[in-house]
């Protein structure tokens, strides 16, 4: 309808809490709306309200259980709020649900490492790594949880592991 198109334009306008009042009056119109709940959550995000947000795609994921997109939004959410622990459980369920695209797998790792979360960081792309060897991007993360803990010699290892497995690895390369 009108208001979930208005809410979206004025989320694109970054004008998110008049896509908040609107994305509300499409959910009163249409409770079962997933975009107008999907705008209402990233208009959320957006003003920071991160608890309002991780209810609506809590809402989401009820809703729409085997939509592996809403688990990895919460997932993300959870980790910038500052909830590792539910966002390893949702990681582990999307896992569970088959979700292995590694480029978004290892965008939620590096999530985890931005917010200081390093177990969970290293745990993803330790994950990643077994399944994909061949993606530089995974040795360079994990060498970045090494420095994260003050760990030069464990980063060494992992860009010599990386130039090892492949020697076109040019940015592995040129950290050593």
């Amino acid at each position: 309808g009108i208001f979930i198109t208005m809410a979206e334009d004025y989320y694109m306008l970054q004008e998110p809490e008049v896509s908040i009042r609107l994305s509300k009056k499409a959910l009163r119109l249409d409770p079962d709306n997933l975009d107008a709940r999907y705008i209402l959550a990233l208009s959320y995000e957006a003003t920071k309200q991160y608890d309002q947000a991780l209810s609506i795609y809590q809402q989401i994921v009820k809703m729409r259980p085997h939509d592996i997109e809403s688990l990895y939004y919460l997932t993300s959410l959870q980790v910038i709020a500052g909830k590792p622990k539910d966002a390893m459980k949702n990681y582990k369920k999307m896992l569970r649900s088959g979700f292995d695209d590694p480029q978004y797998l290892l965008q939620v790792g590096n999530l985890f490492l931005e917010h200081r979360a390093v177990p969970q960081a290293q745990k993803i792309y330790l994950d990643l790594l077994k399944e994909h060897p061949e993606i530089e991007a995974i040795y360079l993360a994990l060498a970045a949880t090494d420095k994260a803990r003050q760990d030069t010699t464990g980063a060494i290892r992992w860009y010599e592991q990386a130039v090892m497995r492949n020697p076109q690895f040019e940015d592995a390369k040129a950290e050593l």
